[in-house]
């Protein structure tokens, strides 16, 4: 969400901090098509992870399309001296663009930060005229804050004033901030849809699927987006956004019950690393978006050379706040 008025905004965060940044250090493959892998052994043993076959195949938009329809999205100070970059967003009709709740700041005019986007295919800026989020993210967002709050207040448990109490007293409080954190970044990813809307018209609108939430293991995915690093948060100069990359994915498996009828949980075969794809879309084989990338959900084992998971907010949740981009 924003920040207040003498605050710098966060760089399309979630909590815990950084959690849904991933890399810039995959090549550009818009010219080939993207694939889920089958059963075949690495050629390398040491390296169980596997990659793209030509079993089945998710179709990657041609550069034309992307290069038309994902924008960047940035907001600049009341001033208009400093400048950050909080993510991608693509055109789903021609004055509106989906992206992360994280990206979407809704208090724009309090916190005094102007929105604008720029598309990738585009060499002047489009102001953002409004902005909406799920009410659900919205409500996540402020749990997080309250739980937050409970842990920070509950630091002084073991101060002089709490000297009397027994260790069954402060955990009991403390452990149950916790599972209510742990709940609020669960509901985040469940629901991290934003709607940006412009004055001016977006060349290419990407389709947004209407197939119900389901997570087939044999489905194949493409995550596409302007990933950034960290350090181009708070660019010295403004630039415009790097040529569009794509990544293969398919569904993930082991999700945990919780989250399957929630939202998608996807693992991807280039390593996403430290860029911040949030935001970004996830298209079907069919060319159309099903989800929105969220961030990284848990952590891979290493000694399984495990691919990382990543939480993608179902499409179909767009629907619950924003019925005109049906």
């Amino acid at each position: 969400g924003g920040g207040a008025a003498n605050r710098e905004p966060r760089a399309a965060q979630h909590e815990p901090a950084n959690s849904q940044h991933s890399s810039k250090t995959i090549s550009p493959a818009a010219e080939t098509l993207a694939t889920v892998p089958t059963d075949t052994p690495a050629a390398d043993a040491s390296n169980q992870k596997t990659g793209p076959s030509e079993s089945r195949r998710a179709r990657k938009p041609s550069p034309a399309e992307l290069q038309n329809s994902l924008s960047a999205v940035f907001v600049r100070d009341a001033e208009g001296k400093r400048l950050f970059r909080l993510g991608t967003a693509w055109t789903a009709s021609r004055r509106k663009l989906v992206t992360s709740g994280a990206v979407a700041i809704e208090d724009l005019q309090r916190a005094g930060l102007t929105a604008i986007v720029y598309p990738a295919a585009a060499t002047t800026e489009i102001p953002v005229q409004a902005v909406r989020v799920h009410p659900a993210y919205r409500q996540a967002v402020a749990d997080a804050s309250l739980a937050r709050k409970k842990l920070e207040r509950s630091d002084g448990s073991s101060s002089a004033a709490d000297a009397g109490k027994s260790d069954d007293a402060t955990a009991g409080p403390i452990q149950a901030a916790r599972d209510q954190l742990e709940h609020a970044y669960e509901s985040q990813s469940n629901f991290d849809l934003g709607v940006l809307e412009t004055n001016q018209d977006v060349r290419e609108v990407l389709a947004v699927s209407s197939a119900a939430l389901k997570q087939p293991a044999e489905s194949p995915f493409v995550l596409a987006g302007l990933p950034f690093l960290p350090d181009d948060y708070h660019p010295a100069v403004f630039a415009q956004p790097e040529r569009p990359v794509q990544c293969a994915g398919r569904a993930a498996p082991n999700i945990a019950p919780a989250s399957a009828g929630m939202r998608l949980t996807l693992e991807f075969f280039d390593d996403l690393g430290e860029g911040n794809w949030s935001g970004s879309p996830v298209l079907n084989e069919a060319g159309q978006v099903v989800g929105v990338y969220s961030r990284p959900a848990g952590r891979p084992d290493e000694d399984r050379a495990e691919l990382q998971a990543h939480a993608v907010t179902w499409i179909g949740r767009l629907r619950e706040f924003a019925p005109d981009l049906k």
